[in-house]
């Protein structure tokens, strides 16, 4: 089980936190998913909706500033005593906690004000200075205010209208947020700038015509305009912000002027009416969870200027029927088209070669994919649970298969893997329950755990252990007890072939095994002594966790197998566990990673153990310590330790 991404918010870098929060979100939706964190969609995106607000609040946060007059009823601060211009502001002195906004129904603010024997121009509207103000109705901003400060009208839920006049040139962050009465507003000609979430959550607001003066348009600036059903975009924009249409669940179309080249990340998520969208041939890039929960969309047109596509970019898109990708991208994001229950069928062109994690999961209906011979890796979880797919070509130039792949693909029937491929990931075709037939390379050097679990060529299998040519698998049926011998000319013991096998207390590897997978043996807590035969090259991590009752570990390799991890063994046998090494490779395993963690590590001479033969039962058989020592003792007195005698070793305890 994952958990969800840490979300850290640097307040000295908010703009990039809002993506980097975003992300998090997104991304970890199909984590919890994927590995039954518990947690629902509607959870995860109230999480995100939070996230947002909580980032937007930071933002448009106002700095306290004392007002130096008030007339009128509205409070100003003098913003030059030379030019006699001032700005309004809020009811406050210098200490925060005297903040308070006093204004209500309808406020006209003068373009001149006389204050002490001198007439000032009014030529701006602080920060925050009708912040919360939810009882104001109407305001009329005289042509002498050429600038309107950051969250100026945050939160005032009771604005139904206002009229920007031609003076301001730039609509600055937060300055309309959470105007959820606005139903109107123009934008004159003037202004070339609209800031990062100026009109998010102005849920009322139906329709906005963005004049052709604007060439920058910030993030989310229309994000939660949830009423919003028509905008006009002008010529002049040259992207789609991240976010910027975010939940404005009632819009239905929009035409994206050929100016623009890139769609920010989660630009249009949650359109929901969103039915069918086409985008201009300048666009190169659609960002992540671009498109992701506008369930409605049915169709969509990808140029051929796209390059790439975004993590997430489509995912949830649950009508979305069919789609063509150009020859010109050649990245496909995480999760693009996860959950895209309605899509039949897709091709990819030439370019792409990595099918990356999560890609197609879940797409219930898609019954045909053609991979193109160029792909080299197909990713995590890649067409996890595409229940429809029956039949599915993995060319020859794919080299890794990731965890999961094709998992819970139930109508596929065969499978062969290519070549190249040399190691088979957990759970690959885990409930494939129809894969009748497997065909593995001899390429393939480690097999991961439950990878052909719960398939009909799994379940015809009798039980006991379980094998695949050369390849051991697992142990089906009733978990085994005693003794285990693996059969010789195996190659690879699969990833958590005897997991949990607490009842097994020995098991003889054969000279052929040249991979132990991970956790092979994990959690076999009643082996005592375990011998890793000379073939072994490389032992999985968690091979042996868990196996808490081992007193001795036998290498018979005088170079140390790999070891990725420092977890292929418990702590406790790290500290407890006698390990013995071939004579003149004490230094080699000193040093080795993994390995160096024993603390007790003892040289034997295997010359004693292959000169050693069996003799007649009623003769006297030499008992040899490890060191090649021939022992005086009988064996009922013998210290405690391994042993050989007649070519086999035992141990005392």
């Amino acid at each position: 089980m994952r958990p969800v991404d840490a979300l850290v918010l640097d307040t000295n870098n908010d703009t990039d936190s809002h993506v980097t929060l975003f992300t998090s979100v997104l991304k970890s939706k199909k984590k919890n998913e994927s590995t039954g964190d518990g947690r629902g969609d509607k959870e995860v995106m109230k999480e995100l909706k939070t996230t947002l607000s909580t980032i937007v609040a930071l933002l448009c946060s106002i700095t306290t500033i004392a007002h130096d007059f008030e007339a009128d009823g509205i409070y100003y601060n003098i913003t030059s005593s030379e030019d006699l211009t001032v700005e309004v502001t809020y009811r406050g002195d210098d200490s925060y906690n005297s903040y308070s906004n006093e204004y209500t129904g309808e406020v006209s603010i003068p373009e001149n004000i006389a204050y002490n024997g001198n007439t000032y121009s009014v030529i701006r509207i602080g920060e925050g200075a009708f912040y919360g103000c939810s009882s104001l109705m109407n305001i009329n901003i005289p042509n002498s205010v050429t600038n309107i400060g950051e969250g100026a009208f945050f939160d005032c839920s009771g604005l139904t209208s206002i009229i920007i006049p031609n003076s301001i040139t730039n609509i600055k962050s937060c300055t309309f947020y959470g105007c959820s009465s606005l139903a109107n507003v123009n934008i004159p000609s003037s202004v070339t700038s609209i800031g990062e979430s100026a009109f998010s959550s102005c849920s009322s607001l139906t329709n906005i015509t963005i004049p052709n003066s604007v060439t920058s348009i910030g993030d989310g600036v229309f994000q939660d305009c949830k009423n919003l059903t028509n905008i006009i975009l002008p010529n002049s924009v040259t992207s789609i912000g991240n976010y910027m249409f975010r939940n404005c669940s009632r819009l239905t179309n929009i035409d994206i002027p050929s100016t623009v080249k890139s769609i920010g990340w989660g630009a249009f998520s949650d359109c929901s009416s969103l039915t069918s969208i086409t985008l201009p041939n300048s666009v190169t890039s659609i960002g992540g969870g671009a498109f992701s929960y506008c369930t409605n969309l049915t169709n969509i047109t990808i140029p051929n200027s796209v390059t790439n596509v975004g993590k997430n970019a489509f995912s949830y898109c649950s009508n979305l029927t069919n789609i063509t990708i150009p020859s010109s991208v050649t990245s496909i994001g995480e999760g693009a088209f996860s959950d895209c229950t309605s899509l039949t069928s897709i091709t990819l062109p030439n370019s792409v070669t990595n099918i990356e994690s999560y890609t197609f999961a879940y797409c219930s209906s898609l019954t045909n994919i053609i991979l193109p011979n160029c792909v080299t890796n197909i990713g995590k979880e890649a067409f996890a649970h595409c229940s429809s797919l029956t039949d599915i070509t993995i060319p020859n130039s794919v080299t890794s298969i990731g965890e999961g792949a094709f998992q819970h693909c139930s109508n596929i029937t065969n499978i062969t893997i290519p070549d190249y491929v040399t190691s088979i990931e957990n759970g690959m075709c885990f409930g494939c329950s129809n894969l009748t037939d497997i065909t593995l390379p001899d390429s393939v050097i480690s097999i991961g755990g439950w990878a052909f679990h719960e398939t009909n060529w799994w379940n015809n299998h009798p039980d006991g252990l379980i094998y695949m040519d050369c390849y051991l698998l697992g142990y089906k049926g009733d978990k085994p007890a005693d003794d285990i011998t693996i059969k010789d000319g195996t190659k690879i013991i699969g990833g958590e072939a005897f997991w949990d096998c607490s009842n097994i207390t020995s098991i003889t590897i054969p000279n052929s095994v040249t991979n132990i997978g991970e956790g092979a043996f994990e959690y076999c807590s009643g082996l005592t002594s375990i011998t890793i035969p000379n073939s072994v090259t490389s032992i999985g991590n968690h091979a042996f966790f868990g196996c808490y009752g081992l007193t001795n570990i036998i290498v018979a390799n005088s170079v140390p197998p790999t070891i990725a991890y420092n977890d292929t063994f418990s702590n406790e046998s790290y500290q407890d566990v006698t390990l013995y090494v071939p004579k003149g490779s004490l230094r080699a395993y000193q040093t080795a990673i993994s390995w160096s963690k024993f603390l007790h590590v003892e040289e034997y001479d295997a010359r004693s153990i292959e000169s050693a033969q069996v003799n007649n039962a009623r003769v006297a058989v030499p008992i040899y310590g490890l060191q090649g020592q021939q022992m005086k003792e009988h064996r009922e007195h013998l210290p405690a330790g391994i042993y050989i005698q007649g070519g086999k070793k035992f141990v005392v305890k």
